[in-house]
């Protein structure tokens, strides 16, 4: 009787793990994978190209293009795992894939990679990033491959658990075979789009939300000019300030400041949002502020929401 109970209960283990399995991938093929945000199979394409001329690329089509190429990292900082783990990741070579989008001659030294996430997160890769293509591996991940635990809808990845929730990575996701001087700008996931600006174009963008002439050069660095660096390169990817920046918080924080009269009711406002934060903005936690930073960063939307 013991060796048909337990019969029975392998059986039932085996029948709960294929069902799990079966529910995780809901139906997705290879070209396709499982969007957290529709809740159903998507195609996996990607729009990249240069400046404004984007065009879609499934995987297939890269297929067609790249070789398949195979990445081991040993660790991946998304994950904040105490001890690092090794995950397997297939993908295309991400040099490249971007040296093939530039026009003959050019080099990836005068571009910045501007992108686009499926959750509104859109990192610019610099070039320091960039050149590190040369010595470091990275691939445009579009699937993770061997034992993968947590693994998402489509059977695919292994969810990354952040503070709002767990999300696949997918549909495409770069990885690099180290962390050093990548993260976190350098291993965006979720992306939709990939273009390669010119780093004279990209900064004539950045010059509309430039502070006025007076705050800047001076010695010691004005608290505005300091707090403009700041949010640069803590807050644009996800804020915009007159349509320059990322899209993930909807309102445009000049618009938003212009509503206030006091500087110390915008300083609570950011404290707030920064110490506790809103599911949307939850990923704040991951980036580091120094005593001052947060009243330099007001200083600086101050000035552009009162400067006129």
């Amino acid at each position: 009787m013991k060796k048909i109970a337990l019969s029975i209960l392998v059986l039932l283990l085996i029948g709960v793990f294929v069902w799990n399995r079966s529910k995780k991938t809901e139906g997705c093929d290879e070209s396709q994978y499982f969007s957290d945000y529709t809740k159903k199979c998507e195609i996996a394409q990607v729009q990249m190209g240069l400046g404004s001329e984007l065009e879609f690329r499934s995987i297939s089509d890269l297929k067609k293009t790249f070789e398949v190429k195979t990445l081991r990292t040993v660790e991946n900082p998304a994950y904040k795992e105490k001890q690092a783990k090794t995950r397997t990741y297939q993908g295309f070579d991400l040099e490249e894939v971007l040296l093939s989008l530039l026009p003959n001659g050019d080099s990836l030294a005068d571009y910045v990679l501007v992108i686009t996430c499926l959750d509104g997160f859109d990192p610019v890769i610099d070039h320091q990033i960039l050149k590190k293509l040369e010595t470091h591996k990275a691939l445009l991940a579009f699937e993770q491959s061997g034992e993968i635990e947590n693994t998402s809808r489509d059977g695919k990845w292994e969810v990354l658990s952040l503070k709002w929730g767990s999300v696949s990575p997918g549909p495409f996701y770069i990885v690099w075979e180290t962390p050093e001087g990548t993260y976190w700008k350098g291993w965006p996931f979720q992306i939709r789009s990939m273009r390669l600006v010119k780093s004279d174009i990209y900064l004539s963008e950045i010059a509309k939300i430039k502070p006025s002439e007076s705050e800047l050069g001076k010695d010691p660095m004005s608290d505005v000019e300091v707090g403009f660096n700041q949010f640069k390169g803590k807050c644009l990817t996800c804020h915009s300030i007159s349509g320059v920046g990322g899209k993930k918080a909807r309102i445009d924080l000049v618009q938003l400041f212009k509503n206030m009269v006091e500087r110390d009711q915008s300083l609570r406002v950011l404290n707030k949002a920064i110490s506790r934060p809103p599911l949307g903005m939850a990923d704040i936690k991951d980036i580091q502020f120094k005593d001052g930073d947060i009243e330099k960063i007001n200083e600086y939307l101050w000035h552009m929401s009162h400067k006129n």
